[in-house]
């Protein structure tokens, strides 16, 4: 982020819901037969961590807001996390459009006229196609 020109004020914290890597990263010198096969990619992160770029911080797995980007879930947490993050939901967005003075003037309505646009112009482009 550095190399981007943006300053940062502190560590930038890794949310880890595995307790087990949190203590194995921070942990120096605590090797075992059963650590041993650890890829050269931790020792990355506890150099980063002894560096204070980098603090490793346990987040329970139920509110570990990066996992829908990474497994699926079901539906009931997808939608926790939507909400957390900000984001409507199609219907959420319809009832908001219904709500307006003025009917398709929303956000859903103008990337729905967009796409038929987009449709009817890739249509005309195939058909000077088929005349030419």
């Amino acid at each position: 982020i550095c190399e981007l020109g943006f300053q940062l004020g502190g560590p930038t914290t890794l949310w880890e819901d595995n307790e087990a890597a949190i203590r194995i990263a921070g942990a120096r010198d605590k090797f075992s037969a059963r650590t041993k096969h650890i890829d050269i990619r931790m020792h990355l992160v506890r150099d980063a961590i002894d560096r204070q770029q980098v603090d490793m911080r346990y987040v329970a797995t139920g509110e570990q807001l990066a996992d829908p980007m990474t497994k699926s879930l079901p539906a009931d947490v997808l939608d926790r996390h939507r909400k957390r993050w900000g984001l409507l939901s199609l219907q959420e967005i319809r009832e908001e459009e219904s709500r307006r003075e003025e009917p398709g003037s929303g956000v859903l309505s103008g990337l729905l006229h967009g796409s038929a646009q987009c449709t009817r112009a890739q249509g005309r482009h195939a058909q000077l196609d088929r005349d030419s």
